[in-house]
């Protein structure tokens, strides 16, 4: 976060089931330096311990949310009825092999 913060960047992210989605922006001189930055984020994460504890949080406010929300038990009771035993794990299903 510092490092982007030092290339000026602003940045945010989602989340779902099965995927993360970053979405960074950074000015045009620090476009090269920025794209280094994430293919070592991508190729070689740290995943530092006290980043996965702050982490934490975000994570059980997302459960603590979904929890809350009738129409998510509606999508999960359809997926696990559509998906069965790999309703979490949907590329699987397919052939048995991850596409």
């Amino acid at each position: 976060m510092e490092r982007l913060r030092e290339l000026g960047a602003t940045f945010n992210g989602t989340t779902s089931e099965e995927r993360v989605n970053y979405f960074i922006t950074v000015p045009k001189d620090s476009l090269e330096q920025s794209m280094q930055f994430m293919y070592d984020a991508i190729t070689s994460p740290l995943f530092l311990e006290e980043e996965l504890v702050n982490e934490r949080p975000v994570v059980t406010g997302e459960y603590d949310r979904n929890e809350a929300n009738p129409y998510y038990h509606l999508f999960r009771a359809v997926d696990k009825k559509v998906w069965w035993k790999y309703y979490s794990f949907k590329m699987y299903w397919v052939k048995g092999m991850l596409y």
